[in-house]
């Protein structure tokens, strides 16, 4: 049988106190003391590979990857376009628009296309401007604005987005105007356009 425990029974045990004591001619001890410095060293390196960022330079790179291009600013002779914000532009208007783009894969053809309510109805391109590679991350399109406008947006309220695709565009495609070669990316920006007569 095994042995119920009793209440009332105390057990002798050695309740002394245990104090710190000398280890100082332990080989041991001194040892890993005087090795500190170069364990501090080891585990730092090996920690250390594997934090190193890789170089993340567009220049240096030669554009490898691949990242969506940004409209970073569309301007014209008259007005500097604030995206979500109103632009007006009359019918055959002659003048052009200088849209700003940054891309770091450096080898793209960027394609800039002006698109007059397509949400709501999904038509071709008003106007089509093209930015070649520059050798450089940021480069710019001009755009011919005399088609933008036409007689039957005088007085209306119309949506306005400029798209910009990094790969050639397919003909019908879907969505119609907008779909790209396998692996394309776009980036667009809105307005709200008002038309005039001239």
């Amino acid at each position: 049988m095994t042995q119920m425990s009793d209440p009332g029974r105390v057990t002798t045990r050695n309740f002394a106190p245990n104090c710190a004591k000398r280890l100082g001619r332990s080989r041991l001890v001194h040892g890993v003391h005087r090795s500190a410095p170069v364990l501090y060293v080891v585990a730092f390196l090996m920690l250390g590979a594997c934090v190193i960022p890789p170089s993340l330079s567009v220049e240096g790179d030669g554009g490898v990857g691949d990242s969506p291009p940004a409209i970073i600013a569309v301007s014209s002779d008259q007005q500097q376009l604030s995206p979500n914000g109103s632009v007006t532009f009359t019918v055959a208007q002659v003048s052009t628009a200088i849209v700003t783009m940054v891309d770091t894969d450096l080898d793209d053809t960027l394609t800039v296309r002006w698109f007059v309510d397509y949400v709501t109805n999904p038509s071709p391109q008003r106007l089509e401007c093209l930015a070649p590679p520059s050798g450089s991350a940021t480069r710019s399109a001009t755009c011919d604005l005399s088609t933008l406008c036409e007689n039957k947006d005088v007085g209306a309220e119309r949506d306005l987005s400029i798209l910009v695709f990094d790969r050639p565009l397919l003909v019908p495609g879907s969505p119609p105007f907008q779909q790209m070669q396998a692996g394309g990316l776009s980036t667009s920006v809105f307005f709200h356009l008002e038309c005039f007569s001239q």
